[in-house]
């Protein structure tokens, strides 16, 4: 739009380029917050570029912006958002750390007998816990689920 308003000569260049490059600017923001795979980013480095080069258009070749300052500034802004972008895509393939998703699999000491109900030891912290087969006390178990405040273990292999 903002493009469209400045060829039909109804907003001035150097407005046109300070909206621009606010746009862009805002755009590139936004790509941390919101799932557009890099599309954000993509328009607001054009924006950027586009409302950079309009910015002193209409003045004097004086007060024009170095096009070289213009792709170094958005080289180095390309080149920030892949890194935050890479930074992203890896922290997504990392198993879960934290909440009720990290207990499973988990292994555990048994405090009590499990006959089938009683309380082992995991991660620091004592849980209620249901076995399908007797567990004596001090053996080790492994949680298979997680229900509320209570999981469901069996008896941890040897090996």
């Amino acid at each position: 739009m903002l493009l469209g308003l400045y060829a039909l000569g109804s907003l001035d260049a150097q407005f046109g380029g300070v909206l621009l490059i606010v746009l862009g600017l805002g755009l590139l923001a936004a790509e941390a917050f919101v799932v557009s795979h890099g599309l954000l980013a993509g328009g607001g480095m054009v924006s950027f570029i586009l409302g950079s080069l309009m910015l002193f258009g209409g003045g004097s070749p004086d007060l024009r912006l170095n096009i070289g300052l213009i792709a170094v500034t958005a080289v180095c802004m390309a080149a920030f958002i892949a890194f935050l972008l890479g930074a992203v895509i890896k922290a997504r393939g990392r198993p879960v750390v934290t909440g009720r998703e990290s207990l499973v699999g988990t292994i555990g000491k048994a405090l009590t007998d499990l006959r089938p109900e009683g309380i082992i030891l995991a991660e620091g912290e004592r849980w209620h816990a249901e076995s399908l087969e007797p567990v004596t006390a001090g053996q080790r178990v492994v949680i298979l689920e997680v229900e509320g405040l209570k999981v469901k273990v069996k008896k941890a292999d040897e090996g």
